[in-house]
């Protein structure tokens, strides 16, 4: 009977100094361990600590925005945006909106986003990274001008933003008669952002992809060259920067600029070596095309050899070089590329006007 008390009474010991242990663990070191199990990329793990810090004080919108930021911090946005709602449900502000709206404009969606933006521009959060996300998230849900309407207005200039009108252009005669887009477009928010010294480069490659989606490629370029000192900064990753060099390259496609246009492609490229063979064959193919067009022979037939160099097996672009090198007269360099089209993987569809091309060559 004694040994059996003596073992309950040491089984009690070692399952209350357990408890005792849990207890006294502080929440400033479980917030260190969740810290430091998103540094060793284990998010579950990190995740079920939160949740016994959360259990120790569940309604506390501070613990919630704690939380949030450090599943921020290690990329953990799902968890980042639970916390958050959590904080919202239990202390709503409008931060706490902004900044649920601008993770989920970081995850794309953008729908989500704007219910918790739009909330916090309400409640009169004033902050221009606010404008900025806005801005974003309206460009992506294609509301880039909004419905854009003719207004009066005493004063004011284009390219300035009243408190709910964005000023596009004078319409008409009609001294303070402007084309104006709403609060709840892309082009006012970015506009504002910007304004509001927004250097961002995504806020600038999104804007000046809004005005080339309208036709106004001198306006979008002029945003790209703006801030051109941030595509030459070696602290901004290669990639963003590789992506804003393309939306620039789009401006000057736009202004019919193809030298520049392949110019800004290729210094794309050089950034992301990985996604450049995306986009150098069918930017020197649009070049091409383009001097097609313009009758301009010795760039055509320049930017199809460039093409073939990234793309040497496709038929149609040495079917097209051949072509141009007929006319040109030099007969035996469109006997190859005639040939290579038919050599190449699947042929050609026109391989019985090849073939005759080709005899028509050799026979001469």
């Amino acid at each position: 009977m004694l040994i059996r008390l003596l073992l309950i009474f040491i089984y009690a010991f070692i399952a209350a100094d357990d408890v005792d242990d849990s207890a006294h663990v502080s929440t400033e070191a479980l917030y260190q361990r969740v810290e430091s199990l998103l540094s060793e990329e284990k998010p579950a793990e990190a995740n079920e600590v939160a949740d016994r810090i959360v259990r120790s004080n569940p309604r506390s919108a501070i613990t919630h925005r704690k939380l949030a930021g450090l599943f921020e911090a290690h990329h953990q946005l799902e968890s980042a945006i639970k916390h958050l709602r959590k904080a919202l449900a239990y202390d709503a502000t409008p931060e706490d909106h902004f900044h649920i709206g601008r993770l989920l404009v970081t995850e794309g969606r953008h729908t989500m986003a704007l219910e918790h933006l739009e909330q916090a521009d309400d409640l009169g959060f004033d902050d221009p990274q606010l404008h900025a996300e806005l801005g974003l998230a309206y460009a992506r849900i294609g509301r880039d001008f909004g419905h854009v309407r003719t207004i009066d207005l005493a004063t004011g200039e284009p390219g300035q933003a009243t408190d709910q009108w964005y000023l596009i252009k004078r319409s008409g005669v009609v001294l303070g008669t402007f084309e104006a887009a709403p609060r709840k477009s892309a082009v006012y928010q970015l506009e504002l952002a910007v304004s509001k010294a927004v250097k961002r480069l995504d806020v600038n490659m999104e804007l000046a992809e809004v005005w080339m989606r309208r036709g106004e490629f001198n306006r979008a370029q002029a945003i790209c060259l703006r801030i051109k000192n941030q595509l030459e900064n070696d602290e901004i990753p290669p990639s963003i920067r590789a992506d804003a060099y393309l939306v620039y390259s789009k401006t000057a496609y736009g202004l019919d600029d193809m030298e520049r246009f392949v110019a800004l492609v290729k210094q794309a490229a050089t950034l992301d070596p990985k996604r450049s063979d995306q986009w150098l064959a069918p930017a020197y193919r649009q070049a091409a095309d383009r001097f097609k067009q313009r009758g301009d022979l010795p760039h055509y037939t320049k930017y199809l050899k460039d093409f073939l160099a990234e793309r040497p097996d496709d038929a149609e672009g040495h079917y097209d070089l051949a072509i141009a090198y007929l006319e040109a007269g030099e007969r035996d360099l469109a006997a190859q590329h005639l040939q290579a089209s038919l050599d190449a993987p699947g042929g050609h569809s026109r391989r019985n006007q090849i073939l005759e091309l080709l005899n028509s060559i050799h026979s001469n």
